[in-house]
């Protein structure tokens, strides 16, 4: 992801100072909504990526959660000591995020960790809103803008302030940087907000310090859907392309991605196609990943050489694949270190430049956990001063994530609820009996678990 982020440097720097290399560039007062996809509950108004996924904070807890880079597969998850995000950024490496104190949380969202908190000094201000990751702050160094509702300043990495604050009447709750757009005029888009069922996106120029006449109202890409107002803000690139994430209060909070500008050389090979991605046989830890090689440039023209095809897993090359030709069909096992879902980006090559990556999550990779106990069934018997209590169920057939799965090493843990009491910790049978003396009403909750880990449960009546 380094190399990456110099690469994107890099191409800032040449579109400076005149490069001639000719890139695919649409203007930057008109966005372009590609997609949208809805959060999983309301108040998750942060929002940033890793290229892997989205990850969206909440305001109201220490929830965060993760989805897919097109909305899809959102799961929840709890930060410790990290509550109420209001906006998020990302350096490459780490996510931060501010939540109306005056601290910057530094987090590895992958492994729901927090990695650091950061005190911020800046007079005049108590609480910090919005927050975006800016490389050349601080001398090259790296920094980040940050503010309140009516603020903006610039801080270090260590929270110690580099610029001065910048008030205005705007309520601004998300930035963004965009150095590319116009590269002699760095800005920070800037989400504001509205509440009055819109949300307006805006511009803040770097080197003038000022909010510029700009406005684009999220509202009039999405019309028949309700707004309620702004939230967190994201830039980022995708398959060459820099692209802004917005997130809207709503019920859910809704995601919408623009395109901003596209800096993918026209020459390069395009998007390889007919990318796949296949569990090894018999729960080996093995990915098998197929694709097409592109046949076509970046901008439609005969594709007459691939100087190499790049294997990524998440943001870590893998694989490099040299003597490959335009059309080829090809064929790349990846060994796993352990069991799980995998992201893999194929970036095809040649003298032009990188071409666009293609990106696909594998399925289940190794032995899976087991899926959830089938035919739960509890039944009774009155023995006048107390009640048998007969709990049964049959064996899971299926992996929970529809992995390669056998009996093999299968235990179950059984629970007594509504207290949650473990009365049966990891037995083989699929029966299980017990005395209960006090009146009440109960269901049981049976966990199958394998020496993977721990799998699907289910309740009984």
């Amino acid at each position: 992801m380094k190399k990456f982020l110099l690469f994107i440097l890099s191409v800032f720097f040449l579109l400076q100072m005149g490069h001639t290399q000719e890139f695919r560039a649409s203007a930057v007062d008109e966005l372009s909504l590609v997609y949208y996809f809805s959060a999983l509950d309301g108040a998750f108004n942060s929002v940033a990526t890793d290229e892997n996924h989205f990850y969206l904070g909440s305001w109201l807890n220490n929830r965060i959660a993760q989805h897919n880079m097109d909305g899809s597969n959102g799961r929840i998850f709890y930060m410790n000591d990290v509550y109420g995000l209001r906006d998020l950024t990302f350096d490459g490496t780490f996510f931060y995020g501010v939540n109306a104190t005056m601290n910057i949380y530094k987090m590895n969202l992958a492994d729901d960790t927090l990695v650091a908190v950061i005190p911020v000094t800046m007079p005049d201000e108590y609480e910090l809103r919005h927050i975006s990751y800016d490389p050349t702050l601080d001398g090259g160094n790296g920094g980040f803008w940050v503010g309140g509702n009516n603020s903006m300043g610039a801080v270090s990495m260590s929270g110690a302030q580099l610029k001065t604050l910048v008030n205005f009447n705007d309520v601004v709750v998300g930035t963004a940087l965009d150095p590319y757009s116009d590269p002699q005029n760095p800005f920070l888009w800037l989400m504001t907000q509205v509440v009055d069922g819109h949300a307006f996106l805006r511009k803040f120029d770097i080197n003038t310090q000022m909010i510029n006449t700009f406005s684009h109202d999220c509202q009039s890409d999405l019309p028949n859907i309700p707004m309620y107002a702004g939230g967190g803000l994201f830039s980022y690139f995708s398959e060459g392309i820099f692209r802004l994430a917005v997130n809207i209060q709503n019920s859910p909070n809704l995601v919408m991605i623009y395109d901003i500008i596209d800096l993918t050389p026209l020459g390069v090979p395009a998007q390889v196609p007919n990318l796949t991605v296949a569990a090894g046989a018999n729960g080996s830890l093995n990915a098998i990943i197929n694709w097409t090689n592109p046949s076509l440039t970046y901008n439609g023209e005969t594709l007459n050489e691939i100087t190499a095809v790049k294997i990524y897993e998440g943001n870590t090359l893998i694989h490099t694949v040299t003597n490959v030709t335009p059309g080829q069909n090809c064929t790349y096992t990846a060994s796993v270190p352990t069991e799980g879902s995998y992201t893999y980006k194929v970036v095809p090559e040649n003298s032009a430049g990188t071409g666009p990556s293609k990106s696909v999550e594998s399925p289940w990779i190794g032995h899976d956990m087991p899926a959830a106990p089938q035919n739960p069934l509890l039944t009774t018997v009155d023995n006048n001063i107390s009640w048998t209590v007969n709990v049964s169920w049959t064996a899971p057939q299926t992996g929970l994530h529809d992995g390669y799965f056998t009996n093999q090493n299968l235990v179950y843990d059984v629970y007594r609820m509504p207290a949650g009491t473990l009365v049966s910790s990891e037995q083989t049978g699929l029966t299980f009996t017990e005395t209960v003396t006090e009146l009440g009403t109960y269901l049981y909750k049976i966990i199958a678990k394998n020496h993977i880990g721990t799998g699907g449960s289910s309740n009984t009546n």
